[in-house]
């Protein structure tokens, strides 16, 4: 450190499997925000996948995944609860993580 000044913003990242995502979840009683078992797959997904593209490491946020991301049953649903339409849905403001075994939808407009 130079002149011996000390770094106070540094941060420690621990590597998350799905599971312990999935565990964390559990633990702060979100996996109904988040779709249960298909949803927390899917965002494990899409910020691992978003973490190579940009060559960054990303935040587990379990809190901030429930206040960026709604879970639907339905595209209809989702359309209907935020007011969109289905254009908005292919220009790219919105995005949606289609949940395997028909569990739903992840909806964001935080992007």
């Amino acid at each position: 450190m130079a002149n011996g000044s000390i770094n106070k913003s540094g941060f420690l990242y621990l590597s998350a499997s799905l599971n312990d995502v999935y565990d964390l979840a559990v633990r702060m009683g979100r996996l109904d925000q988040l779709g249960d078992f298909q949803g927390i797959k899917a965002l494990y997904e899409f910020y691992t996948e978003l973490s190579r593209d940009i060559g960054e490491p990303i935040e587990v946020d379990i809190v901030g995944w429930c206040s960026s991301w709604s879970h639907y049953r339905s595209i209809r649903e989702a359309i209907d609860d935020l007011g969109i339409s289905e254009s908005d849905l292919e220009d790219g403001s919105i995005v949606v993580l289609e949940l395997d075994d028909n569990a739903g939808y992840l909806v964001s407009t935080e992007f």
